[in-house]
């Protein structure tokens, strides 16, 4: 068997396999895709059930008082007197006749006799003695699915009726249930049926013909829910050959119900999905000719490649050969390998690595160097120097190119803006999204300075047509600095620190924001705070409290917060290359897996006591640039083992 040969077969196997892989997946996630869309159907059927029984319980419990309020009503009960008692609640008769059309009224006495009911079967009680002790136990209404004398089910409430202070009798107001199954069926399009339980008699339905249809074919009533039900059609004047396609398919989804009286009873919903089902079918089977077909077709040429690939193959590998090596002689005598495929596979392995593996490092190192330039130069050139507050902030990057950013801006109103965010992954796509970001929050933020509403609007436009799926967690505060005033929005970030003259941390109210790029027309939530003089604000991002050991442990928000405590004094530049020197001396030999960003803000600092400077304390504070990476003390090392 020649070599194109067997590659030709191993194709066929290959493609098979795939093909077998790709049907089992696509009728697995078909399943799960129906049964998610039965259990969205069930519920919505459910939810209209129970929209339609409250409103009525609703409707009736609001009558209660045209009885309990009545006195001749009641009267007329103790005394045993019907005719009175029709007359004094003639307007609630009239009332259930031309506004709750289907209602009645049943009343009787305590010891289970009936009183009254104008019912059209008035033998078919609903107050039978269970439900006069319930209602009486209960002292009130008594409300949901009664099931009556008869069998049949009625949606009603009961309740005792009081002469002064005690109970001379109990009446209820009742649906018959057919009522509320036809209004349901009217808006949902469906057949509904009140059986009891699996498999039971029928108590109320809308469709006679499907009842008994469904009776007569026991696996419609008997069995796990919910499933299908094929109904093959019969044949008629406009049909007399009916075919497959005729078949009916009918969805069956069962809801249990509890009623007021422990009586369980099952509300089956039958649909006709006869044109979904023959329709997908259709699609999947028309989807599997064409896929097949494919295959087919994709190995003849496969085939047909190989034969006519296979003849000039040492041809090529000589030319080959001979660009690998420079050498532009086609002459040039080579040893032979062990097959075409082999000898090809080692030429191209030779070329790609002298040719394209040299001009493609040429290329990204070319391109690292601009994003480095470009991503250094649209960092903010210097810190302001304002006397109300003294601000500083760094960036490490893991790679040469990172996504998080820091920002800060003077708003045209006298206030003073600060982001800082962390863009989702790493590399050139998140340099890229976080150019996006800073430019569209800066510009927004000189038309739109409240933070939630630039979080808003920032948020729509960098989740339109956001087909790579990136987001970025955002903190934005404007600090007023004549009054320390901070308002402040977050968008899914960490929650900035707050550092008091005494050095007590605690974190900002987070603001209950999502990420910014992910869901558009979002609200975001805005929080107000006062800085009193001496007090620090220290924003970062999570590279810092997730930094890694060799022992595979987190630096953490309580290492963080400690060491914000014993440096809550330092000036913002000095705070910030104490923190990152921690950070580096936890770490310790592990490789930096994230990027990290610090800004640090001292509002009013003349008016603060300030410390004596200590060696850790005084490293080169106030002269680190922005997004430079500040040397560390020269005792890391004796510094690490004393702290961990």
């Amino acid at each position: 068997m020649n070599l194109r040969t067997r590659i030709t077969l191993i194709a066929c196997l290959g493609c098979s396999l795939l093909a077998v892989g790709l049907v089992l997946e696509g009728l697995i996630r078909e399943r799960s895709v129906e049964q998610r869309l039965q259990q969205s159907r069930q519920n919505s059927f459910r939810y209209a059930w129970n929209g339609i029984v409250n409103t009525e319980i609703q409707r009736l419990t609001l009558e209660i008082s045209a009885i309990n309020r009545n006195t001749a009503a009641l009267n007329a009960v103790v005394r045993g007197d019907q005719e009175a008692f029709i007359e004094a609640v003639r307007p609630l008769l009239l009332r259930f006749q031309t506004g709750l059309t289907g209602t009645s009224v049943e009343v009787a006495r305590l010891d289970g006799e009936l009183f009254f009911s104008n019912a059209v079967e008035p033998q078919q009680r609903l107050l039978a003695p269970a439900v006069i002790e319930a209602v009486l136990r209960r002292g009130g209404a008594l409300s949901g699915l009664f099931r009556r004398d008869a069998g049949d089910y009625v949606v009603a409430t009961a309740f005792p009726l009081f002469s002064r202070v005690q109970p001379t009798g109990v009446a209820a107001f009742q649906i018959p249930v057919e009522q509320l199954l036809r209004r349901l069926a009217s808006s949902t399009g469906a057949a509904f049926f009140l059986v009891e339980g699996i498999g039971g008699s029928l108590t109320a339905g809308t469709d006679g013909e499907l009842w008994r249809f469904l009776s007569g074919n026991r696996q419609g009533l008997v069995g796990p829910f919910p499933r299908r039900v094929w109904q093959a059609p019969r044949a008629s004047l406009d049909n007399p050959y009916p075919g497959l396609l005729d078949t009916r398919v009918l969805s069956l989804l069962a809801l249990p119900l509890d009623g007021a009286m422990d009586s369980p009873s099952l509300l089956l919903a039958v649909e006709d999905v006869s044109a979904a089902f023959w329709r997908d079918g259709l699609a999947s089977a028309l989807g599997f000719g064409i896929a097949g077909l494919s295959v087919s077709l994709f190995l003849a040429l496969l085939y047909w490649y190989l034969r006519r690939a296979f003849g000039p193959l040492n041809a090529v590998i000589q030319v080959l050969n001979n660009l690998a090596a420079g050498d532009t002689r086609a002459s040039v005598a080579l040893p032979p390998g062990p097959d075409e495929i082999g000898r090809l596979a080692s030429t191209v392995e030779r070329f790609r690595q002298a040719q394209e593996a040299h001009n493609q490092l040429l290329v990204i190192r070319q391109e690292l160097e601009v994003a480095t330039r470009i991503q250094s130069a649209i960092r903010p050139a210097e810190f302001p120097r304002r006397a109300e507050f003294s601000l500083h902030a760094e960036i490490h990057t893991a790679r040469e190119v990172g996504g998080d950013f820091f920002d800060y801006f003077d708003l045209p109103d006298g206030r003073f803006g600060i982001v800082v965010a962390d863009v989702s992954g790493k590399g050139f796509g998140a340099a890229l999204f976080m150019a996006v970001a800073r430019t569209v929050i800066r510009t927004t933020a000189l038309i739109l300075p409240a933070p939630r509403d630039c979080l808003a609007r920032t948020n729509d436009f960098l989740s339109l047509d956001n087909q790579a799926a990136m987001f970025v967690t955002v903190f934005y505060g404007v600090l007023d600095p004549t009054t320390g005033v901070l308002s402040y929005a977050n968008a899914g970030h960490n929650p900035p620190y707050r550092v008091s003259p005494d050095g007590h941390c605690e974190t900002l109210p987070h603001t209950g924001g999502i990420a910014l790029g992910v869901m558009p027309d979002f609200e975001f939530q805005q929080h107000a705070l006062t800085l009193r003089p001496g007090e620090r604000l220290v924003l970062y991002t999570d590279g810092v409290t997730e930094a890694i050991n060799p022992d595979n442990e987190e630096f953490g928000v309580r290492r963080l917060e400690i060491l914000l405590h014993r440096v809550h004094q330092l000036p913002p530049a000095a705070l910030i290359q104490r923190v990152l020197a921690d950070v580096v001396v936890f770490a310790d030999s592990a490789p930096q897996a994230d990027d990290i960003t610090l800004l640090a803000l001292a509002y009013r600092p003349e008016q603060s006591p300030q410390p004596a400077a200590t060696d850790m304390d005084s490293v080169q504070a106030g002269s680190v640039q922005s997004g430079a990476t500040a040397p560390l003390p020269t005792t890391v090392e004796q510094q690490r083992r004393e702290r961990y």
